[in-house]
């Protein structure tokens, strides 16, 4: 599975700034593909996440979404559950 790089949008052609948790899933699922089932499942005691899936994740959807980590964000609970990811993500997009 290759990622795609182009910017999601909506009907009117405007840039859509939320992240879907499926999509998140299908994207993240390239770098860990032993994501949990459930969203809100916490990815540090399921395993799957560490500090260097956290550098993985970070630089995969820097480049998929066109957006920048700031420092503030690299914060455990940001990356805890694919919907926290995901928030995360729409968040950083809504303050571009």
């Amino acid at each position: 599975m290759t990622a795609r790089n182009e910017i999601q949008s909506d009907s009117s052609g405007r840039r859509r700034m939320t992240i879907e948790v499926a999509e998140l899933r299908e994207v993240l699922g390239e770098i860990l593909p032993s994501l949990p089932a459930d969203a809100e499942s916490d990815l540090w005691d399921e395993g799957v996440m560490d500090s260097y899936a956290v550098v993985e994740v970070v630089a995969l959807l820097e480049e998929r979404y066109r957006i920048a980590f700031a420092p503030e964000t690299l914060r455990k609970e940001n990356f805890a559950s694919l919907n926290a990811i995901a928030s995360t993500v729409t968040g950083i997009r809504q303050s571009a």
